[in-house]
């Protein structure tokens, strides 16, 4: 009587474990379901619409990091920057761009 027990608990964990499970392994009918629903204009459109916002992003990101970079190469010019910190500063934004 007690293996009978280990064997049904040992079953209903499975049970919840497969249930907990299902959702995760489902990722790839539900893309297909949300595929076939949305037409491909649609997805054309979406796919526009987020290179749009990243080329936004890029753009500004691109602003502030110069604007960082062309702060003390404007002090060099008036004479009261130093090198150092203008090509530090230089560097880092080149690094962050290739990196990033």
């Amino acid at each position: 009587m007690v293996g009978g027990v280990g064997h049904v608990l040992c079953q209903r964990e499975r049970t919840e474990v497969a249930r907990q499970a299902g959702p995760l392994g489902d990722t790839a009918r539900q893309r297909d379901e949300i595929r076939e629903r949305v037409g491909s204009r649609t997805r054309v459109a979406l796919a526009m619409l987020s290179v749009g916002i990243l080329a936004f992003l890029f753009v500004e990101v691109m602003q502030h990091g110069f604007a960082i970079v062309e702060e003390p190469v404007a002090e060099l010019r008036k004479g009261q920057g130093q090198l150092g910190e203008a090509i530090g500063y230089g560097l880092m934004f080149g690094i962050g761009l290739f990196v990033g």
